[in-house]
């Protein structure tokens, strides 16, 4: 399965490039078109941009024509851009001198024009360029200044990224109190709007650097707190991928004495996330040796501390845990034990959302059951009375009604039983039928985030920026479907995918997963339509995934802030969808060239749906896409 996976994504990756090679070739042939300087500077930075990592000659070519062909005058932001990829790229060369050069001239245009943006910017990069160059004097300067700003301007969150930086740099100095000092400030800045990309970050680098220096109970805390953070987030924490634990070149025996160095600072401190990752590592560890007695036990160890945290989850990992152990062991018995706790613990939740729903069912159907009684009363009295009106027909006549009304009162029992013992047949197996497709879609949501988590990894292992930007757009494709199950399995109705709480979701992961910069950039929702079919949901926000996306990532890009709009209603027998940004616009050579990966997915997916598609490029970017109700039926 996992071979299968990754040459799924090396033949996406081999597409990919071909696809960022037709882009350039396109890009090239406007060049080489173009007349006007302006134009020719633009194109020369993207053709500079796109050759900044595959071959640096080029990049440098371009960049050097596009500087050429800027006025001397105005066009502030384009000259900020270009001389600050140019600085990159010297940096990229081992030009140190010439890219803290490049740098300053960029800085002292948006000092001139007053973007504070581009300023706040460019000073990080001027401290990362000095440090390097083992200036360190410099790059202490420059983070100051930035941390200055953050302060004169109240943004109390942003002073995170400075403080690391710093704690960074006196860590791989030697001065490691220094280094404490800054990596806690860090911590505190980004405690305060707990961003999980950035919290985590900072706790990950945190936690490994106590690691180094010996600091095992702040290492203690600090892991406890990572975990913790992990696990609301709904990430397994005792998974591989999300484990700080797990060093592949380690033997068993390493890893072991490892996580017993830490135990005891883990169960002093009462870090129990900490210690229940610990004991159930330990287990893994001895269940590679075949030690099963010793894993069974740090298993044990670790339901033991579970239950000081009541996580369903985690004890679900712990029982699985000890019915496998006990397998391998051949003791059958309490391998069923674990096994049948397992299963229960795994029914739990889902139970828990169906609870509420079947006792309001009960209810509903032990008043039906009483107004059935109280008519069966009023029958027999109705009946009693015709009884004594008849008696007088003679006894041969009563004795026949009476044969009649016991017959019809014992059919209707009999009738009544049959339909009750139905009743509790329909009842279960529909609870069970939901049961099992909330289950199906929680294991959809499941495996798909697994595919973005391997996604994510392998993007981290690149050194390719445009690789790794390509994985993170798949990832974001991945997730917006990931959502779509995770929306069904969790709300009463299973037929329909809420849309606002959905669309909700998926636009607060888009600006997480591309860093907006809080308030720059706003979105605003009209969301008339509360239920989609899951057929035309799919398509749906994988469009809106890449129309969001491509808005957060060009419609602003020279810093600017700007709103995105988006519609989701009903207009005379069409599901009407819009998208619609503010921002810098796009190409419309760019558009009918139909390189963009982005845009041939959102027409093919258009297309499958019978839709029709408006591109309007006139102050901003404006999609609309007109799906038939018939199709979405």
């Amino acid at each position: 399965m996992r071979l299968n996976l990754l040459l799924m994504l090396l033949l996406w990756l081999i597409n990919a490039d071909m696809t960022s090679g037709q882009v350039m070739d396109s890009l090239r042939r406007q060049y080489e078109a173009a007349t006007d300087p302006i134009v020719q500077a633009r194109l020369g930075l993207s053709l500079g941009k796109a050759y900044l990592y595959k071959n640096q000659d080029s990049a440098a070519y371009f960049f050097d024509r596009a500087k050429s062909a800027l006025p001397a005058s105005g066009q502030d932001s384009l000259y900020i851009r270009l001389y600050e990829r140019s600085s990159v790229l010297e940096e990229f060369k081992g030009n140190k001198s010439k890219a803290i050069e490049l740098a300053h001239l960029a800085l002292a245009r948006a000092v001139r024009a007053g973007y504070q943006e581009d300023i706040n910017k460019l000073q990080m990069l001027l401290g990362r360029f000095h440090m390097r160059a083992t200036q360190y004097d410099s790059a202490i300067y420059y983070w100051n200044l930035l941390l200055s700003t953050y302060t004169a301007t109240g943004e109390e969150y942003e002073k995170w990224l400075p403080y690391h930086l710093i704690a960074e740099m006196y860590k791989n100095l030697g001065e490691w109190s220094k280094a404490k000092d800054y990596y806690q400030k860090s911590l505190e800045s980004v405690r305060i709007e707990k961003k999980p990309k950035d919290y985590l970050f900072v706790l990950y680098n945190y936690i490994n650097a106590c690691e180094v220096e010996g600091e095992l109970d702040l290492y203690s805390q600090l892991k406890d707190e990572y975990l913790s953070v992990k696990h609301g987030e709904g990430m397994d924490i005792l998974s591989p991928e999300h484990s700080t634990m797990k060093r592949m070149e380690e033997s068993p025996a390493e890893r072991r004495k490892r996580l017993l160095t830490f135990l005891p600072f883990h169960l002093r401190n009462k870090s129990n996330f900490s210690a229940c990752d610990t004991y159930y590592h330990l287990g893994k560890t001895y269940m590679e040796e075949h030690r099963y007695d010793e894993a069974i036990s740090s298993f044990t160890n670790m339901l033991a501390v579970i239950d000081s945290l009541d996580l369903i989850s985690l004890k679900y990992a712990g029982h699985t845990a000890l019915y496998q152990a006990y397998v391998a062991k051949q003791d059958y018995e309490k391998a069923l034990n674990h096994f049948t706790m397992r299963y229960a613990l795994h029914d739990s939740l889902i139970q828990r959302e169906n609870l509420k729903q079947l006792n309001e069912l009960n209810v509903k159907y032990e008043t039906v059951e009483k107004e059935k009684q109280l008519a069966e009363a009023t029958l027999g009295l109705e009946t009693s009375r015709k009884e004594q009106q008849l008696l007088t027909l003679g006894l041969m006549g009563a004795l026949i009604i009476s044969s009649l009304i016991y017959y019809a009162l014992y059919t209707k029992k009999k009738s009544n039983a049959q339909l009750e013992e139905k009743n509790k047949l329909i009842t279960g197996a529909l609870a069970e039928k939901e049961i099992l497709l909330r289950e199906i879609h929680h294991r959809v949501k499941n495996n798909l985030q697994m595919i973005s988590a391997l996604l994510y990894l392998h993007g981290k292992s690149l050194d390719d920026a445009t690789a790794q930007a390509a994985l993170m757009e798949s990832q974001n494709r991945v997730q917006s479907m990931a959502m779509i199950h995770q929306n069904l399995y969790q709300q009463e109705n299973l037929l329909g995918v809420g849309v606002r709480e959905y669309l909700d979701r998926l636009i607060h992961h888009l600006i997480d997963s591309y860093n907006i910069e809080k308030n720059r950039i706003v979105i605003h929702k009209r969301i008339e339509i509360q239920h989609l079919d899951v057929d035309i949901v799919i398509p749906m926000a994988l469009i809106i995934n890449e129309l969001i996306s491509n808005a957060l990532k060009y419609a602003f890009r020279d810093g600017r802030a700007g709103v995105i709009n988006v519609s989701l209603e009903v207009v005379n027998g069409f599901i009407q969808l819009g998208v619609r940004d503010n921002g810098i616009g796009i190409s419309e050579v760019y558009l009918e060239s139909g390189e963009n990966f982005g845009f041939k997915l959102i027409r093919i997916l258009s297309e499958r749906m019978g839709a029709t598609m408006q591109i309007e490029t006139i102050g901003g970017t404006s999609v609309t896409l007109f799906v038939p109700q018939n199709k979405a039926a």
